[in-house]
């Protein structure tokens, strides 16, 4: 990888892969109406009875539904049903019998997770994992929570892959800001001849990335490093030495008043 390669990496981690936290000053009637918000939805949660739960899947989900409803928790149907299918052990609900009875212990999980939700908490990391590609990922903040629409890259990249006029019987593939692991992890499943190579600033990031490499059992063909871009890498950095095939990345959305300064 030679150097102008690694200044453009430089440039788009830093203008695409860093979140940027804008200060500004809110005016005190502007507070003053947030704090009424936050206080009158603090008053609707409190006046819920969140252990009134019946014991019977449809009567549960109908139950924590309408609570998600009252608040207006987006998706209130679908997070319940999330949130029910993971207790039970299954991916969805649609072979389960609606009118069958729930054990004691799955009624309370239930009301504790569905208590976490009630707070804007993702499905997500309330659940602590969602599926990616086929894949079973561990989630949890302040890791970023892979797209839906990222899997539709994953497969653009594989596709571009599998046309690659490349001599070598290995296949080798750089990510940039790697979060997850969601888009190398569901590459190499995908193409038993790659390895990759994933950088990610976020050292929560990488420990979750590679987490998620040993239990989907694609840690030997993924190498995880927890660095940024600087401005500056010497020729002799490891990095440099290493030909790379193909660069992917999927940086967070970009904020609109930053994109004519791009």
């Amino acid at each position: 990888m030679n150097v102008i390669v690694l200044n453009l990496l430089q440039h788009i981690y830093k203008t695409h892969c860093t979140r940027q936290i804008f200060s500004y000053k809110v005016s005190r009637i502007k507070r003053n109406r947030h704090w009424n918000k936050v206080r009158s939805y603090s008053k609707l949660v409190s006046s819920l009875d969140l252990n009134a739960a019946p014991d019977k899947v449809s009567g549960i989900l109908s139950c924590w539904k309408d609570k998600f409803k009252a608040v207006k928790i987006s998706e209130p149907t679908e997070s319940a049903e999330y949130i029910l299918a993971y207790i039970l052990g299954k991916k969805t609900l649609w072979n389960i019998d609606r009118e069958q009875a729930l054990k004691a212990e799955h009624v309370a999980e239930m009301n504790r997770l569905c208590q976490f939700r009630l707070q804007q908490i993702p499905v997500q990391y309330v659940i602590g994992e969602w599926d990616f590609c086929d894949l079973t990922l561990k989630m949890e903040p302040p890791v970023f929570i892979p797209r839906p629409e990222t899997e539709e890259l994953v497969v653009h990249v594989c596709n571009d892959l599998r046309y690659l006029d490349n001599d070598s019987d290995v296949v080798k593939v750089m990510e940039v800001g790697c979060g997850t692991g969601a888009i190398s992890l569901a590459i190499l499943k995908k193409m038993p001849f790659v390895h990759c190579t994933a950088i990610d600033k976020c050292l929560a990031a990488c420990e979750l990335a590679k987490e998620n490499a040993q239990v989907n059992g694609l840690g030997s063909r993924l190498c995880i490093s927890h660095m940024e871009l600087t401005d500056y890498m010497p020729e002799d950095h490891e990095l440099c030495s290493q030909k790379m095939d193909l660069l992917v990345s999927n940086p967070p959305y970009i904020p609109s008043l930053k994109i004519p300064v791009l």
